[in-house]
C-alpha cells in the first residue's frame, strides 16, 4: 500500500443497531482516539455511542438539508453535501489531521455518504459491520423508534438499503475496507485488529477486553424470524448471504424456509419486540427500586444505630455533668469558707495593727519622759539593762 500523505483514519460505519458503537469503544480503548466530543450514553446505548459530535452534527445538517429525517432512517435515497457543508467537512477533517496522529470517527450515517468521504479523506480506512436484519429489526423495535414502530416494515428497508451500500462501497474498494458481521468482531476483536493492523499498516494496541456486557446485544438463533424477514423482504436476506461472503462468515445459517406470512406478521413482530422491552424496562426499574428500598433501609437502620450510640453519649455526658456539678457545688463552699476565714483573719490583723500603733504610741510618750528621775525611778525596773541617771 503506498504512503499515505496524512496521519491514518479509520471510519466505523454500519446500520444502525449493528455493533457500530462496540466496535469503537475498541478501536477507542486501544489507542485510537475517536472523537473529542462524543456522544454520551443514551437510550439503547447505556455503554456509550463512541460517536463524534462534530461528524454527528455535520452529518445530521446533511441529511435535513436533503429533506431526510436527522436519524437517517430512509430506505431509497442518498443524500447529496451541498457546498456549504462540504467546506465544513474539509475544515473538520484539517483539524483533525492537525494533531498528527491516527484519527477516525464512528456514526451509522457514514453509510449514506460513504463515496463523499472516501474521496474527501483519501488515507481514511474502512471498517465496515453488519448484523443480521432480524436482529437489527428486533433491536430497533425493543429501542421503540416511533419511525418503526408505526411502519415496522420500515426496518427492513433500511436495513437494506444500508448494507445495500454498504456492499456497493466495499466492491468499489477493496483495498480500503474491511468487512466483518458483527459475531466475528465479539468472538475475535484481536483477529480483527490483526488484519487492520496487517491490511491498513495502522498502529493500533490491544483491543480491551472491558467492553463486552452481557444483556446489551440481544441475539436470536430460533429461525422464525429469519423465515419471516426472507419472506417478507427477500432482497434482504440476499444482500445478508452476499455481506457474510464478504465477511468470510462460517457460522451456520438458521432455517429460513419461506413461509406465507402476511403483512400483519411483522406488526405482531415488532408490536412483541417492543413490549418485551417495556417488560425488560420495568423489571429493571424495578430491581432499581429494590436496590434503592434496600440501601434506603440501610441508612434508615444505620441512622437508628448512629442515634442510639449518641443517646448514651448524651447520657454519659449527663452523669458527667451532674457529677461535675456536685463537684463544683463543693468547690464553691470550700471556697466561700476560704473566705469567711480569710475575712476573719484580716480582721484579726487589723485590730493587731491597731494594737500595735497604741503600743508604739505609748512607747513614744515613755520615751519622752525617761529623763524624769522620779519617772525614770518609777519605771526603772522596767529598763534593767539601762544605767541609772546621776544625781545633780
Amino acid at each position: 500500500m503506498p504512503a499515505l500523505p496524512h496521519s491514518p483514519a479509520l471510519v466505523i460505519g454500519g446500520m444502525h443497531r449493528s455493533g457500530t458503537s462496540l466496535l469503537a469503544s475498541l478501536v477507542h480503548g486501544a489507542g485510537m482516539p475517536m472523537g473529542q466530543r462524543l456522544l454520551a450514553a443514551g437510550n439503547g446505548n447505556v455503554a456509550g455511542h463512541y460517536e463524534d459530535l462534530d461528524f454527528v452534527e455535520l452529518h445530521e445538517r446533511i441529511l435535513v438539508g436533503n429533506g431526510l429525517g436527522s436519524e437517517g432512517f430512509t430506505a431509497d435515497r442518498l443524500p447529496t453535501i451541498p457546498d456549504r457543508a462540504r467546506h465544513e467537512a474539509l475544515a473538520l477533517v484539517a483539524a483533525r489531521r492537525g494533531l498528527g496522529t491516527p484519527w477516525g470517527w464512528k456514526d451509522p450515517r457514514t453509510v449514506l455518504l460513504l463515496d463523499d468521504w472516501a474521496e474527501m479523506v483519501p488515507e481514511a480506512r474502512f471498517i465496515l459491520v453488519f448484523r443480521a436484519p432480524w436482529e437489527v429489526a428486533d433491536s430497533l423495535f425493543r429501542r421503540g423508534d416511533p419511525a418503526f414502530f408505526h411502519n415496522p416494515p420500515l426496518a427492513l428497508s433500511v436495513w437494506q438499503h444500508y448494507n445495500r451500500n454498504l456492499v456497493g462501497f466495499a466492491a468499489r474498494h477493496p483495498d480500503r475496507c474491511l468487512v466483518r458481521e458483527l459475531p466475528q468482531v465479539i468472538a475475535g476483536p484481536g483477529d480483527l485488529f490483526d488484519a487492520i493492523r496487517r491490511q491498513f499498516g495502522i498502529p493500533l494496541g490491544a483491543p480491551p477486553a472491558d467492553r463486552f456486557h452481557d444483556g446489551l446485544l440481544h441475539t436470536s438463533a430460533d429461525g422464525a424470524r429469519a423465515r419471516l424477514v426472507k419472506t417478507s423482504c427477500p432482497e434482504a436476506w440476499t444482500t445478508y448471504l452476499e455481506l457474510r461472503r464478504w465477511a468470510g462468515t462460517t457460522t451456520p445459517l438458521p432455517d429460513a424456509v419461506p413461509i406465507e406470512v402476511d403483512r400483519v406478521a411483522v406488526f405482531e413482530w415488532a408490536r412483541a419486540a417492543a413490549a418485551d422491552r417495556r417488560e425488560a424496562d420495568a423489571v429493571a426499574h424495578a430491581a432499581t427500586l429494590e436496590a434503592r428500598l434496600a440501601e434506603a433501609l440501610r441508612e434508615r437502620d444505620a441512622s437508628r444505630e448512629a442515634g442510639k450510640r449518641l443517646e448514651a453519649q448524651c447520657a454519659a455526658l449527663s452523669t458527667a455533668c451532674t457529677a461535675h456539678a456536685a463537684e463544683c457545688g463543693a468547690a464553691a463552699a470550700t471556697l466561700a469558707e476560704a473566705h469567711a476565714t480569710a475575712a476573719a483573719l484580716r480582721a484579726r490583723l487589723a485590730s493587731w495593727q491597731a494594737t500595735a500603733a497604741d503600743i508604739q504610741a505609748a512607747l513614744a510618750t515613755i520615751d519622752r519622759f525617761r529623763g524624769d528621775t522620779d519617772l525614770a525611778g518609777r519605771f526603772a525596773h522596767q529598763w534593767p539593762d539601762t544605767a541609772q541617771p546621776t544625781a545633780a
